[in-house]
């Protein structure tokens, strides 16, 4: 045997009049009060829910930040450079009169050590062969070049402001 409710099919608005209709009969209440308890269980798994994902994305918000941190202090950047090895540099040293050591200069970059060795190599051989072709007496520019690690600057430290 089933059991029907009598007031299921009547609105929130209808049980409210008809309760204030008949005051002392208590099955308006008691339907208005089974009705706000369906109501706040959905609720109550609807808020869960939003709980649960905004936990979510807390935890993907912090760890994003860890990386973002850790990117930005070149932890992870080390890591990378460490895989690939450093870049290297190859530097022209001219003689200066304001600088003992001589004015250093970039000439280009290369990936690996070897590919900066074979540039320095050519502009040696290049130099040496205008010492060749000049004439007796003709100065000889005192040009040095240099392959260093791009961490390595031979110009030294700046000077802080």
């Amino acid at each position: 045997m089933s059991v029907v409710n009598p007031l299921g099919d009547h609105s929130e608005d209808q049980l409210v009049a008809e309760h204030s209709q008949h005051r002392v009969d208590n099955h308006y209440l008691t339907e208005m009060l089974r009705r706000h308890k369906v109501e706040s269980a959905v609720l109550g798994r609807r808020i869960w829910w939003l709980n649960a994902l905004l936990l979510i994305f807390t935890v993907a918000i912090c760890a994003l930040t860890v990386v973002v941190v850790l990117a930005e202090l070149g932890v992870m950047k080390r890591r990378h450079e460490q895989a690939t090895g450093p870049a290297w540099v190859l530097w022209i040293t001219l003689p200066s009169p304001s600088e003992p050591t001589g004015f250093n200069r970039i000439l280009e970059a290369f990936e690996k050590k070897a590919e900066c060795d074979a540039a320095k190599k050519n502009l040696d051989t290049e130099r040496r062969e205008e010492f060749l072709r000049g004439k007796e007496g003709d100065p000889v520019p005192a040009r040095r070049y240099h392959c260093l690690p791009d961490t390595v600057d031979p110009r030294g430290p700046k000077e802080s402001k």
